[in-house]
C-alpha cells in the first residue's frame, strides 16, 4: 500500500489554540485530526503526522524545517499533505514552507489547500499543488476531499487535469 504522511498545525493535533501556537515540531505516528478525515478518502495509509505550531514555525522557520526534514529521514512515503490552511495566514505560510522543503528534499508530490485570501497561496502556488480552500474549518472535510481525490490520481499514475479542471491555483 502507498504510503502519506500529513502535516497539520497545533491547533488542529488537538493541542491548543494561540496559547500553544510555539509548540515545537513533533511527528506521530498515525493519523491525527484531519489525517483522519484524509485517511478515509485517500488510497494511502497515513503513516504519521507532523504537528508545529504556527508561531514556532513562523519564528524559527530555518530550524523548524530542519527538525521536521530530519523526522523524515528513512520513512517510506509516495505523497505528502499539508493542512488544509483555510484563511489562516501563519498556517498557509508553514504549510507552503514545510511543502516546499519536502519536495525539494524527498522528491515526493505535495499538496495544500489555502482560502484565495491565505497569503501563502501568491508564495507557493508556483512551487506546489495549493488547492482552492474555504475561509474557515467549516469547510475541512470539503477541503480534505478535493486533496484526497488529487492525491489519489497521483498515487495510482492517473492523468491528472488542469488547474481549473482540478481547481487548485494555476
Amino acid at each position: 500500500m502507498k504510503k502519506a504522511i500529513h502535516y497539520i498545525n497545533q491547533f488542529f493535533a488537538g493541542i491548543g489554540g494561540e496559547d500553544t501556537a510555539d509548540y515545537k515540531p513533533e511527528i506521530r505516528e498515525g493519523a491525527i485530526g484531519p489525517a483522519f478525515a484524509l485517511s478515509t478518502m485517500l488510497n494511502a495509509e497515513v503513516t504519521h503526522t507532523i504537528i508545529c505550531g504556527d508561531n514556532y514555525m513562523g519564528s524559527n522557520t530555518d530550524e523548524a524545517i530542519k527538525e521536521i526534514l530530519g523526522f523524515l529521514e528513512g520513512k517510506e512515503f509516495d505523497i505528502f499533505v499539508a493542512g488544509p490552511a483555510f484563511q489562516a495566514g501563519r498556517y498557509g505560510v508553514a504549510c507552503g514552507n514545510v511543502c516546499k522543503a519536502v519536495k525539494e528534499k524527498f522528491n515526493v508530490p505535495v499538496i495544500t489547500s489555502m482560502n484565495e485570501e491565505n497569503p501563502g497561496v501568491e508564495m507557493f502556488k508556483k512551487d506546489m499543488y495549493v488547492f482552492r480552500g474555504g475561509k474557515s474549518a467549516a469547510k475541512l472535510k470539503d477541503d480534505v476531499k478535493v486533496m484526497a481525490a488529487f492525491a489519489n490520481k497521483i498515487l495510482n499514475g492517473e492523468k491528472t487535469g488542469s488547474a481549473d479542471e482540478e481547481d487548485f491555483f494555476p
